[in-house]
């Protein structure tokens, strides 16, 4: 399942067999049968002499698909790699399930499992959670739904005894006693959404005014709407700004470093460029961010506007 400029591609030796979305994740195989993944979808092959596709579903994965033991049956688990995270559990064809977590974010490593029903999962802020067993995990999840479903306020029951009332009132023809009743529910409606709609305002004008992610105010004011690189090397830290014009992280990482002077050492992959060290720098690898978030792709797909700030740091 190799890596494109358009997407992915999976090949049975050298024959095109599917053209699939981007970022393709480790495919698994069970017996006859062949799972993959995509930042689009999760699919099922039955491979013979041809491979045949038996069943896919929609889902954003691009990390470590794993499978689960459990008696005869088995259970794909996909780790899903954007901002929300989380994981996904089920078989392609079917509706893909999700598992979530008070520290859910970038996820692509594959989820581990003990002998007594243990199940491990980490993601890439490198949080680590161990559960002692799919009871407890059940258990977690159904306190998640709980809690993030409708719960009643003492307002709906004020709501709903004023809407009785009016039409009582307009069932016994009393005008005044309606006109009334209604002017007291809308001043209800509003002094229960006014905190809703304060917040939901404060958040767009937060949007309005606040500049480019990883922003430092340090930086000189030529810098702002123009292109940064931050490198984050042991010997300190290194900014490059007042850049512009490139469309992806790795051609405007590549002309700070040449700016700046810094030694850039590459390795290439079937899924692209990969950047090993800075000046031989090599540590345990390197990460990067644009606008202070991580992204699910790779150096020469990830897209960087007129104001981006991406930074470089030890993975």
């Amino acid at each position: 399942h190799l890596q494109t400029s358009s997407g992915s591609a999976i090949y049975l030796d050298s024959e095109l067999i599917s053209e699939e979305g981007r970022s393709p994740a480790i495919p698994v195989k069970i017996g006859n049968k062949v799972y993959f993944g995509t930042s689009e979808s999760v699919s099922v092959w039955v491979c013979e002499t041809d491979c045949v596709l038996e069943g896919r579903s929609e889902f954003y994965t691009n990390g470590e698909i794993t499978v689960q033991s459990l008696g005869d049956e088995s259970v794909l688990w996909y780790p899903r790699n954007t901002q929300q995270g989380g994981w996904g559990y089920g078989i392609p064809s079917e509706e893909i399930q999700l598992f979530s977590s008070s520290h859910d974010t970038y996820t692509t490593a594959g989820m581990s499992f003990g002998p007594n029903g243990e199940m491990a999962f980490g993601n890439d802020a490198g949080v680590l959670m161990v559960f002692s067993g799919k009871g407890n995990l059940e258990s977690s999840q159904e306190a998640d739904s709980n809690s993030s479903g409708f719960q009643a306020h003492p307002a709906h029951f004020l709501m709903v005894g004023l809407l009785l009332g009016i039409a009582y009132s307009m069932y016994n023809s009393n005008r005044d006693l309606t006109n009334k009743l209604g002017v007291l529910l809308i001043l209800v409606v509003a002094i229960f959404a006014l905190p809703s709609v304060s917040e939901m305002w404060s958040k767009e004008v937060d949007k309005l005014t606040e500049g480019p992610g990883d922003w430092n105010d340090n930086w000189p004011d030529s810098w702002i709407g123009t292109q940064v690189v931050v490198f984050e090397l042991p010997d300190g830290e290194v900014a490059i700004g007042g850049l512009s014009g490139y469309e992806n992280v790795e051609q405007l990482t590549d002309a700070a470093a040449l700016e700046a002077g810094i030694d850039v050492e590459k390795q290439s992959f079937s899924i692209g460029e990969m950047i090993v060290s800075f000046d031989g720098h090599e540590l345990e690898g390197w990460e990067f961010t644009v606008d202070g978030e991580r992204t699910p792709v790779g150096i020469s797909e990830a897209a960087v506007s007129e104001d981006s700030v991406v930074r470089w740091s030890a993975a």
